[in-house]
């Protein structure tokens, strides 16, 4: 989270979702979609796009 950018601030979303009780920290990437989709409706597609470009930023990083 300390390294600026998009994925950082998608894992502060993330965090603080998990730590005011509103998401578990077990939640699959569907269940994420989902969550951002029910509970934050009104940004629930910039959410699940910052999900996915952080995903593949991950992914890319596991890879080197």
């Amino acid at each position: 989270m300390d390294t600026g950018g998009t994925t950082a601030l998608f894992s502060k979303i993330a965090y603080d979702d998990v730590n005011n009780g509103c998401a578990s920290p077990r939640f699959s990437t569907q269940e994420w979609i989902d969550h951002f989709t029910i509970k934050h409706p009104d940004k629930a597609d910039i959410l699940i796009e910052m999900l996915f470009n952080s995903y593949v930023e991950y992914t890319r990083e596991i890879k080197r």
